[in-house]
């Protein structure tokens, strides 16, 4: 027996339609920016591989340079795979855009004080490195705050 109106039960039907429609926008725009982020972060991992003048090369040997550009790579794509698997399955998707903003910023400030060690200059390619970077830690918080916002509503 139920002691919800007919009016009632159309207007609680109304409201979880509006919010799985929301939860799909939201949803899409984390994939976007999850994308987006993955693909900025392979356009710099070709750079880094094809052009190594381009970033700083503190380095003892171009063999050193390349260990750390290819265990940078073994660490971005088990985690890309990680990250889409959490947002396939929504479980642990929040902690996940957590960690993927964590780690970019980390691994952000190591190439600030790589570069300042070694120049210690300003230049127009580094500065857009950088700003790049910048990028992808601000999509993957927003990741992390839309994320928040699914939790939530679920």
């Amino acid at each position: 027996m139920s002691t919800l109106s007919t009016a009632e039960k159309e207007a609680l039907a109304e409201f979880y339609e509006g919010a799985c429609k929301n939860n799909k926008r939201t949803r899409r725009w984390i994939w976007i920016r999850f994308s987006a982020v993955v693909l900025l972060l392979s356009v710099r991992s070709l750079v880094a591989i094809f052009f190594p003048e381009q970033f700083a090369t503190l380095f003892s040997s171009s063999a050193a340079y390349f260990e750390t550009v290819t265990y940078r790579l073994y660490l971005f794509l088990p985690l890309t795979v990680v990250y889409a698997i959490a947002f396939w399955l929504r479980v642990y998707l929040r902690e996940a855009s957590l960690a993927a903003a964590i780690i970019l910023a980390t691994l952000l400030w190591a190439d600030i004080e790589l570069h300042l060690a070694q120049h210690a200059t300003l230049t127009e390619i580094w500065s857009g490195h950088i700003a790049l970077r910048v990028a992808c830690v601000i999509l993957t918080i927003m990741n992390f705050i839309a994320a928040g916002r699914l939790t939530r509503t679920s």
